[in-house]
This record gives structure tokens, sequence and C-alpha cells, in this order.
């Protein structure tokens, strides 16, 4: 069945929280990107999650394997239901993240989906072009590796054809 996902790109909770509101009961999922989350924090993702909402975060992490891994867990800490990664932080940094959502379900916590991001749309043709579409398939077969109960094989081989 497909799904939603309402975009709440706004830097503020209040908006972001009266877009929720509107659509209360409708079986959508709410986007926190970047700009909400940075100004509002881990408090806007709990009243998405108390009103109902599974709740994607996307803040396209990029940075070292254990960086990254403590970010995922952190977001498994909120309870978030998604998190995005984006691909050419590589290889090692996708198993860390994919390494830190096994171990939030083996302690008993949220296990949310991995959704690996390789090309901006706002890239423009240049020389990262190349590297993205040469990392994508490789990205996309270490995040479909992973055993279908720590991933959705839909989400992980969908993130790596936008």
């Amino acid at each position: 069945m497909a799904q939603l996902i309402a975009a709440l790109d706004y830097t503020n909770a209040e908006d972001a929280l009266a877009t929720a509101e509107s659509l209360r009961g409708c079986p959508i999922w709410m986007k926190v990107g970047l700009e909400l989350f940075t100004h509002e924090g881990p408090a806007v993702v709990k009243k998405l999650k108390d009103m109902g909402f599974k709740v994607m975060l996307d803040l396209k992490m990029f940075d070292i394997p254990n960086t990254v891994a403590g970010g995922v867990r952190s977001a498994c800490l909120m309870g978030v239901d998604l998190i995005t990664l984006h691909a050419l932080g590589g290889e090692r940094m996708i198993h860390a993240a994919v390494d830190a959502v096994r171990q939030s379900a083996e302690e008993g916590g949220p296990k949310p989906l991995l959704f690996a991001v390789t090309v901006l749309t706002s890239m423009a043709p240049g020389p990262t072009s190349p590297a993205s579409r040469r990392a994508a398939p490789k990205y996309a077969s270490a995040v479909e590796s992973e055993p279908p109960d720590t991933m959705s094989s839909t989400a992980a081989s969908g993130a790596t054809k936008s």
C-alpha cells in the first residue's frame, strides 16, 4: 500500500504542528527536515509521535561512520520511523547506521527504516554527478543485503533509485 509523507518544511513548531493537526486522522507520515529539526529539536518529533503520526527524520546524515551511528542511535531513542542518510557517506557509514538500528532493536528499542539518498535534486551536472551514479548501485547492494527484519527491502531499493 502506498503511503504519503507530508513535508513539514517550516522553521517553527507552531506552523508544523498546525499543518499536522489539519491532517490528523489521515494515514500519512510527517517529514521533519533539517531546518525544522535544527530549530525545534527532538520536541517536535515527540509531539508528532504523540499525535499518532509516523515520522521521517530527513537529515541526510553524512559524516564519519561513528558519528552517523551515534546520530542514528539518538534518532532511534526519539522513536522516529524512518531516517535518511546520504549514500555518498560510503559503505562503512551505511553499515554503521544499519548496525545502530540493529543494536536499538536488540535492546528492545525501535528499529526505524533507513533510506539512502544518492543525489539531491539541487545537484547540477558536475564533478559529483558521475560519482553519485557509480555509488548508487554499490550502496544499494550494501543496504539490500541486510535482513528484512532490520530494514524494508522496498525502502532500501527505492532509496537508491531517486
